[in-house]
């Protein structure tokens, strides 16, 4: 799941601003060693996209669960 978003995040003319976002939670683990469900909420309360808060809220409840 990290290389994935470690390679949309580097793909800003493919991705667009998706790609800025997913950046924010590579540096969230590189930078402060927090962990994938750590950085995605992080970056999940800080985004001011409510499409992709909800998006990275539901993902960080299905990595959760199994």
């Amino acid at each position: 799941m990290i290389e994935i978003f470690r390679a949309v995040g580097e793909e800003r003319d493919a991705y667009g601003e998706i790609s800025v976002e997913f950046a924010h939670v590579i540096r969230e683990i590189d930078r402060t060693g927090k962990d994938l469900n750590s950085a995605l909420q992080s970056v999940a309360s800080e985004t001011p996209s409510e499409t992709l808060h909800a998006f990275l809220d539901g993902l960080v409840t299905i990595l959760n669960s199994g």
